[in-house]
């Protein structure tokens, strides 16, 4: 196994395990999410990535101020509680791996990475950083 392949599988093990707990630890850090919401500024109109989306709570808040959310992270039972949570808001959730976005360049109106940063190798930062910076116009 490459050591790329060996990094998305501790993290997908990793957080597949505390998808069900997740969102009661997070809470603790909402606060840190309303003031990323609040520089996002997410306006109706607006296509907004959110990197490492977890279990969607960034993306749900810009949905629901009227902006066009994509979150993507590599843990599906992650992605599934999004969705649960984002139902009925203009938001998708896709399996993908930050370093590597499927997206062209300049195709989002911002990016948002949360809390996904601290837990990475800086080599892996930096790929993810050059990724959202390529992707988004800001």
């Amino acid at each position: 196994m490459s050591e790329q392949d060996a990094y998305i599988k501790y993290i997908q093990d990793f957080f597949g395990k505390w998808v069900a707990v997740y969102d009661l630890f997070a809470a603790s850090i909402f606060y840190a999410y309303s003031h990323a919401v609040k520089v996002v500024d997410p306006q109706p109109g607006m296509n907004i990535l959110d990197i490492c989306t977890g279990t969607g709570e960034i993306a749900v808040r810009c949905a629901k101020a009227g902006a066009t959310v994509t979150g993507i992270d590599i843990t599906e039972a992650m992605l599934a509680r999004a969705q649960k949570k984002a139902a009925g808001l203009p938001a998708t959730f896709l399996t993908m791996d930050a370093r590597n976005l499927e997206f062209s360049n300049a195709a989002f109106d911002a990016a948002i990475i949360s809390f996904g940063l601290h837990d990475m190798p800086r080599k892996v930062r930096l790929a993810v950083l050059t990724e959202a910076s390529r992707v988004a116009k800001r």
